[in-house]
């Protein structure tokens, strides 16, 4: 719990050095990408199959990419916070 309120606790700083911001817009823009293309499966054809998969691959890769920018900004978080104890 402790490693926890110190990472909320860090969380602020790294929002406000804006490491995270073109991380955290990735990660929506894939989403949203996702559910257009849920949307368009709804009603799946033969002609909008093709658009459906192609929205999926482009919500994955943007959502990849986002998440790998999110790793990079945490990283050295992560680095600084405490061990846990072996239990």
């Amino acid at each position: 719990m402790e490693l926890l309120q110190d990472l909320f606790a860090r969380l602020p700083d790294l929002l406000a050095a804006g490491d995270m911001l073109p991380a955290l817009l990735l990660i929506g823009a894939g989403c949203s990408i996702f559910l257009i293309a849920d949307n368009g499966a709804q009603g799946f054809r033969v002609f909008n199959g093709l658009f459906v998969i192609l929205g999926y691959l482009a919500g994955a890769l943007i959502t990849a990419a986002g998440v790998y920018l999110a790793w990079q900004a945490f990283a050295p978080v992560a680095a600084a916070l405490p061990e846990i104890p072996a239990s």
